[in-house]
């Protein structure tokens, strides 16, 4: 009884760990692409490679005026760094089609505006072969619309959720994190700016 007792504790303890330094390994990651680049304003419309997926909602972007980070304008992904049963399938399903989709491709950004985030990300849409990335993960049902801030294609992101859910693509079809995903959407809404 003693022996598996210790051994869900080094299991749970190696888990942690695994937890741990893959989140740092995010973090170095960021650092590291976060370059002078990204106070240099570009235009809508600008041309580049992906040249690196951080997670279900941001990319790394290269082009002449060199590398920044991109936060996918209208969608908020599961985090795939945090150890949670309940999202870790979908987060990484959804890292996996950003990859396969987008990884050393060229895409065009798209914004209304020039917008940084606080944590120096440039906020905008990714277009591949006239195909706005956001929407598609929408539609895939792997990602949610942000709502907690307004933005211009919000209706047309709505709409796509919408018929995913109603159809159970994704995380529409895990009934727990759909109440999951329910909670959040109501703190965004009271947060909505």
């Amino acid at each position: 009884m003693k022996y598996s007792s210790l051994i869900i504790k080094l299991v749970t303890l190696s888990m942690l760990l695994a937890s741990i330094f893959f989140t740092v390994n995010i973090i170095k990651m960021k650092n590291k692409f976060k370059t002078s680049s990204s106070d240099t304003v570009i235009k809508s419309g600008a041309r580049g490679i992906i040249i690196k997926i951080i997670d279900g909602d941001e990319v790394v972007f290269k082009d002449d005026s060199g590398t920044r980070i991109i936060r996918l304008l209208g969608i908020k992904s599961f985090d795939t760094s945090i150890n949670d049963k309940q999202t870790e399938s979908i987060s990484r399903f959804n890292f996996l089609y950003l990859k396969n989709k987008t990884e050393n491709k060229e895409v065009t950004l798209i914004f209304d505006h020039y917008k940084v985030d606080k944590a120096k990300r440039l906020l905008s849409y990714v277009e591949l072969d006239g195909n706005d990335i956001g929407l598609e993960l929408v539609k895939q049902g792997l990602t949610l619309v942000f709502t907690k801030y307004s933005f211009s294609k919000e209706s047309i992101y709505i709409k796509y959720e919408k018929e995913a859910r109603k159809d159970g693509v994704g995380l529409w079809g895990i009934e727990k994190l759909v109440n999951r995903v329910d909670k959040l959407k109501q703190i965004w809404n009271k947060k909505r700016k």
